[in-house]
């Protein structure tokens, strides 16, 4: 029984410490805990390891999708409902933040991304997951060279080191 449960502590302790670190590297607030430690969880998993992956010994193949950090500032093709919104003129992707991967029952990917518009996010760095509109897509364009920035990180770290009214 005490070898069971040093198993199972531990890898409660490597999904919160991936919950962790996604939520610090995106910026984004504990509120998104539970998008951040499935990303940990399936990132984790698509990981192959000397030529394996958790995720092809389930599956029978490899992940086939991009690998995205949490968190990180991608365009993406929104909904029908977005797109109308739009001026016919613009460009037909939005920026957004990337919050993992869209899986079937039993971990397979169905090969949409999750996204969030960016806007909800400079109208408000600290919004939760029920205020926003969450959007499957298997449309993203990936940023130059897979430089991937994180602008809620950015700015949370500019506000939270700074002085902004000095004595």
């Amino acid at each position: 029984q005490p070898a069971t449960n040093a198993h199972a502590e531990a890898a409660v302790k490597r999904v919160k410490t991936a919950c962790r670190r996604n939520l610090l590297q995106s910026g984004l607030t504990t509120h998104w805990f539970g998008e951040a430690g499935r990303h940990g969880c399936f990132a984790r998993n698509v990981e192959i390891f000397k030529g394996e992956s958790v995720y092809n010994l389930r599956h029978g193949r490899h992940f086939e999708g991009e690998r995205i950090p949490f968190g990180a500032l991608l365009d993406y093709m929104p909904g029908n409902d977005t797109r109308k919104k739009q001026d016919t003129m613009n460009p037909k992707g939005v920026p957004g933040i990337f919050l993992g991967y869209h899986l079937h029952t039993g971990g397979r990917w169905s090969k949409d991304y999750i996204m969030v518009n960016f806007q909800y996010f400079k109208d408000n760095p600290d919004v939760q997951p029920g205020q926003v509109l969450i959007e499957r897509t298997q449309e993203i364009i990936l940023p130059i060279h897979l430089q991937f920035k994180f602008p809620i990180a950015e700015w949370r770290n500019a506000h939270s080191r700074s002085i902004t009214n000095p004595p």
